[in-house]
């Protein structure tokens, strides 16, 4: 698809904008839903719709950087195998370091510095802080390994979210630039 818009004379900026122009109302939805359903079904306390607004805020914004992730990983790669090989590669890391299995203060240093430059990360903290976790590390014990996890506001991590979408959606403008300027070299 890439190479046939390319070819109509769409620039590879453009493309990518209309790539996450298209999905983003799609994430936005999703991520609606996925509020909806799970207080529905009791999984999120009963709050104002201050505190649902700011969690579909922190949602989006993971959506997209976790889309641009994806776009970035469909950029690099040649081929459906190779991008069959890298998603385990770009999630697992995710989870595992992310801070919901193991509390990133608890991890040994070389993980705790891996959860810096993962989105899962932030975006597990900043849901944890909007929804006052932190309020539940002294009561419950299963709680207690996350005492300093979800302290503080949310906005370093927003911040550190958007980055990631935009860091990332900037990297594949650039791979695609240099995937489409060695193909009309050659």
């Amino acid at each position: 698809v890439f190479r046939r818009e390319r070819l109509a004379g769409l620039s590879v900026g453009a493309y990518v904008a209309s790539k996450v122009a298209a999905l983003f109302p799609v994430l936005a939805a999703v991520s609606a839903v996925l509020l909806v359903v799970l207080r529905m079904l009791g999984r999120l306390p009963a709050v104002g719709w201050d505190v649902y607004v700011s969690l579909l805020v922190t949602m989006v914004i993971e959506a997209t950087s976790a889309l641009a992730l994806g776009l970035l990983a469909s950029a690099a790669v040649h081929n459906a195998a190779q991008a069959a090989l890298a998603l385990p590669m770009l999630c697992f890391p995710q989870v595992l370091f992310g801070g919901a299995i193991v509390p990133v203060d608890k991890m040994a240093f070389p993980g705790r510095l891996m959860s810096l430059g993962l989105s899962n990360r932030h975006a597990f903290e900043a849901l944890g802080r909007d929804l006052d976790l932190d309020r539940l590390t002294a009561t419950l014990p299963a709680m207690s390994a996350y005492r300093e996890t979800f302290s503080g506001g949310t906005g370093g991590s927003l911040i550190a979210l958007a980055s990631f979408a935009v860091a990332l959606t900037l990297a594949t403008v650039w791979v695609l630039d240099r995937r489409s300027a060695v193909r009309s070299a050659g």
